[in-house]
């Protein structure tokens, strides 16, 4: 009915006027589709700052929370009535005598040891797991969906491969074994902290007993 009443004119058939501002209405629309595009590229570089570390090419701690955040959506969205159990081994590491190295070798020698160990550790765990630079010599690391027993050779293979760039760490290791689907986020967030802090301890703990040993809490 539209139709009969207001025949569509063909693009020869409207007056000069018309067709020159519908070809400017199209520039206009290609240009902001542009803009739109570029200004998405530059917010996916300015997220590769904040969620990854430019030395060691892990997630910095802004991105280790952006990826724990997801694997809370993940289990919440599990459609079981009984607990879906996540089990994380959480992995705290402290570069033994870092500062020492920095002072007495400079700021580059330690750069590239932060490179190195971001390698080592990209390389040693799978690509689920989440690896990231908690902050100046220290690193985390929370394996997924594993128990403590089946990944301690692998974490002393860490230890060893460190020692072959010439570098001793600290480690603390614990399990995180708990009901996702029956926490809020709070909640999820609280076990998460617990966690890191109980693998902190255990890092601290061998830095007391002498260094370079890996503490299981």
């Amino acid at each position: 009915m539209f139709t009969r009443k207001y025949p569509v004119l063909p693009m020869a058939s409207l007056p000069d006027s018309y067709s020159k501002k519908i070809d400017t209405l199209n520039e206009e629309i290609r240009m902001l589709v542009s803009i739109v595009i570029n200004q998405s590229t530059e917010i996916e570089h300015l997220k590769g700052y904040v969620f990854i570390d430019p030395l060691s090419k892990l997630y910095t701690r802004k991105g280790m929370e952006f990826e724990m955040s997801n694997i809370f959506a993940g289990d919440r969205r599990s459609t079981s009535r009984n607990a879906v159990f996540k089990h994380c081994v959480v992995v705290f590491i402290d570069l033994d005598n870092f500062k020492i190295i920095n002072d007495s070798q400079g700021h580059e020698a330690g750069d590239q040891i932060i490179v190195s160990v971001g390698r080592i550790l990209k390389g040693s765990f799978r690509s689920n797991d989440i690896c990231g630079r908690w902050g100046g010599d220290e690193f985390i690391v929370i394996i997924q969906d594993i128990q403590l027993h089946s990944v301690k050779t692998q974490i002393d293979m860490v230890r060893e491969k460190l020692a072959e760039i010439k570098i001793t760490a600290s480690i603390g290791v614990t399990q995180l074994s708990e009901p996702m689907n029956r926490h809020d986020e709070q909640t999820f967030w609280k076990k998460i902290e617990e966690s890191i802090k109980k693998a902190d301890h255990g890092m601290y703990i061998g830095k007391k007993l002498g260094k370079n040993r890996i503490i299981h809490c």
